[in-house]
């Protein structure tokens, strides 16, 4: 029990690293690309592309921080959980669609599928894995949920 709330202590603040550490990040990578000293085509394009990759990644940390506590609180199996890790599947896998979409034009590097106007990078595939594992997750938790829930009617 002690080594499992040590084990959800550390990643609750190892998330809350991430998130700010991402954050500043990105506000510091927004401000340069303002500035003019990170090349790109288009200025305002990049910002926004850097704002919705951004907001779309610390919605994420958010709710794995959220499933987080659910679970130091000893309480993982509830339908809010459920509905987290599926938006946290359906989110992972728009961002790695959003990625492809925007990437398309430039890809580089290793390549899932390349045409002369463009390819589909390697990377797609984390995405796939990861949204995916998300969903399974939020299958598993819902039949926990239900069988849980099953189990407090019973006498």
């Amino acid at each position: 029990m002690e080594k499992r709330n040590n084990l959800t202590n550390f990643l609750e603040k190892f998330l809350l690293l991430i998130f700010w550490g991402t954050a500043l990040l990105s506000i510091f990578l927004i401000y340069l690309i303002f500035r003019g000293e990170y090349a790109v085509e288009n200025t305002y394009l990049a910002i926004i592309n850097r704002i919705i990759r951004t907001a779309i990644f610390l919605y994420i940390i958010y709710l794995l921080r959220k499933l987080l506590i659910s679970i130091k609180q000893n309480n993982p199996f509830k339908k809010e959980n459920v509905v987290k890790f599926r938006s946290i599947g359906y989110l992972i896998l728009g961002l790695g669609l959003y990625n492809t979409i925007i990437n398309f034009p430039n890809a580089s590097g290793s390549l899932l599928i390349g045409t002369p106007y463009g390819g589909i990078e390697m990377g797609l595939l984390n995405y796939l894995i990861l949204g995916c594992l998300a969903l399974v997750m939020s299958e598993v938790f819902k039949q926990a949920y239900e069988i849980k829930k099953e189990n407090e009617l019973t006498i």
